[in-house]
């Protein structure tokens, strides 16, 4: 089963993650694509690995490329990303069938809190375009949710219990 934790910079999934490690450890983490090379053999890899991983295994990806460098990249490249882009072809083609998200999403000023005191460990131009980040992070969630084509829930860590949300995790876990 292939769980990925998405969301903006800032947004708590580092945290999440964290706990679920401590919490959880039949987790298997991977780490996102933005930490490897760039080098296209290297991506084809890493999404083989997740495209062929067995169901059984319990992997929780830190971001998924298929979902985060549609946002990141034309935002941070300047381009215009509705060229071209149709989500409901790119998700159902390029995803598995037995996808589950955990959208994280505090309030936009704890995000924009949070870019500005890990300014250092941002991306270029993270800081200065947070707020397009975060808006379209909410436009492709949004969309998402009327394709039914993902198992979607939505985590703030500033008003939801992380007890429950691991609990929630676990009983998935036990129902795929």
């Amino acid at each position: 089963m292939l769980l990925i934790i998405e969301g903006p910079d800032g947004a708590g999934k580092t945290t999440l993650i964290e706990r679920m490690r401590k919490d959880l450890p039949e987790a298997f983490v991977i780490a996102r694509l933005a930490q490897y090379p760039k080098h296209p053999r290297d991506i084809a890899s890493y999404l083989r690995f997740i495209e062929r991983h067995p169901p059984e295994m319990r992997l929780v990806m830190d971001r998924h490329p298929l979902i985060s460098e549609p946002i990141y990249g034309p935002i941070l490249r300047g381009i215009d990303q509705a060229a071209g882009f149709s989500l409901q072809t790119h998700f159902s083609r390029f995803l598995p069938s037995h996808l589950n998200m955990i959208y994280c999403r505090p309030a936009d000023e704890t995000i924009l809190a949070n870019v500005v005191k890990n300014r250092q460990d941002q991306l270029e131009g993270v800081v200065e375009r947070a707020r397009d980040l975060i808006s379209h992070y909410d436009m492709m969630i949004s969309s998402l949710r009327r394709t039914k084509l993902i198992n979607l829930a939505s985590y703030n860590y500033e008003q939801d219990d992380i007890e429950k949300v691991l609990l929630g995790i676990q009983q998935l876990w036990r129902n795929q």
